[in-house]
Formats: C-alpha cells, structure tokens, sequence
C-alpha cells in the first residue's frame, strides 16, 4: 500500500471509474522495473526505536515519513506525543544520515530545531479528507535532516 493509503473499513485506494491503472499486457514489465528500481532497499515493519538503533552506522541512510503531526484521524496507527519526541530524540543521537518529511507545525520545527529544516512546497495528490483542503492545494511540507549537505542553494 502506498503512504497514502486510506485503510478504513470503506477503504477506496486505488479503485477509480476511469481508466484502469493495470493493462494485463503490461503487468510483467511494470514487475521487472518495480524489481529494478527496489534492488538493495530493505523495508522494515517494526519499531522505529529498534530499527534505527539496530542498523545505525555513518554509511546508512534513513528517511522517515511518519504519520503528520496534528492531523487527527487521517491513519489508523497514529503516533502518540512521546512517540513524536521519541523519534526526535533518536534521530538526534544516529551516525548515519537521514531525512525526515513531515508537515510545517511549530511542535515539528521544536522537536527537531537542532537539525537542519527545509521548508519545502508541495501540492498534494491525495483528494480532499477530514475537512483539509484538496488535492492539488498547495501546502508547506518540512524536510528535517542531519549530516546532509543542503537541499536548498
């Protein structure tokens, strides 16, 4: 499922009136690119803690994109408040390197004020929920990271 996967009882992700998005025709090589593409990326489920403390090194490279911050109800495993400083904390003490996408909130910019922070724009593609506005509405994303050189010139 993709990150931005409603995982609700009447869940929708993916179904569309339209086109269809597979083509039985295509499906061996969107496979073989796919296995292409993912060669050499691991993919943990697992305590975020656990994960990073276990694999940290300086040739490592993390990025995190976890639940945003404030949004309410939007992911069926939210974070709670100890959970968000608790990755703050971790990250702040790893070798290797990492990059970390959440939503522009002044708790955010707090908890990882000693990183460097990108504000960066972002339109997103996801349609409307939860009374936010819609897709293709801009919106203001940071990119926190640490032992990175800058995004930005």
């Amino acid at each position: 499922m993709s990150f931005g996967a409603n995982v609700t009882p009447k869940a929708t992700f993916g179904y569309s009136l339209g086109r269809r998005r597979w083509n039985l025709s295509t499906v061996e090589s969107i496979i073989r690119s796919t296995h292409q593409r993912l060669a050499g990326v691991y993919v943990f489920r697992e305590d975020f803690e656990t994960l990073i403390k276990r694999s940290d090194r300086p040739e490592t490279f993390f990025y995190c994109d976890p639940p945003y911050y404030g949004v309410g109800d939007c992911y069926e495993h939210d974070l709670c408040q100890e959970d968000y400083e608790r990755l703050a904390s971790v990250r702040g003490s790893i070798k290797g390197k990492f990059l970390l996408s959440y939503n522009d909130s002044d708790v955010v910019r707090s908890l990882y004020s000693w990183a460097s922070i990108e504000p960066v724009e972002t339109k997103y593609t996801l349609p409307k929920k939860h009374g936010e506005t819609g897709a293709g509405a801009a919106h203001q994303q940071l990119l926190t990271m640490c032992h990175f050189v800058s995004l930005m010139p």
